[in-house]
């Protein structure tokens, strides 16, 4: 196994966990829009304690993770020779266009903390003082 492989399983499972964390925090309020459901309440603990988006975190390790598997040396990717066909190049730009898409999903962040803000009012400020980052403490 190549160490592009190894990384890309690490990236998977650790962006796996992230998701499966973020659905326990969440419970019936993870959803796949912005929304704020009855009984909703601000979630501060699990992921959410450390940064204000984690399940996106989540997201971009598992799509990072995957890429790397695929096109480390020995993956079939690679050993097949895919990318030297037609058909390996069209799934090789529409598998880029989707990672740009997952890319741009963040851009949802400030939609989301706006959406939260409005809801939670001073409950959130105070959250967002406390975990001041969106993706990656101290970078993001």
């Amino acid at each position: 196994m190549s160490n592009g492989f190894l990384l890309g399983v690490a990236l998977e499972v650790l962006g796996a966990a992230i998701r499966m964390a973020c659905f326990r925090a969440l419970g019936v309020h993870f959803t796949y829009n912005l929304s704020i459901r009855d009984g909703h309440k601000l979630v501060r603990s699990g992921p959410y304690a450390i940064v204000r988006h984690p399940a996106y975190v989540g997201s971009m390790c598992a799509g990072a993770g995957i890429t790397f598997v695929e096109l480390s040396a020995g993956s079939w990717w690679r050993e097949a020779r895919v990318m030297d066909t037609r058909v390996g190049q069209t799934i090789a730009v529409v598998w880029g266009l989707l990672l740009l898409f997952s890319i741009t999903v963040l851009a949802r962040a400030p939609q989301e903390d706006a959406m939260l803000r409005a809801r939670f009012g001073e409950e959130w400020e105070a959250y967002a003082r406390e975990v001041r980052w969106w993706f990656v403490p101290g970078l993001i």
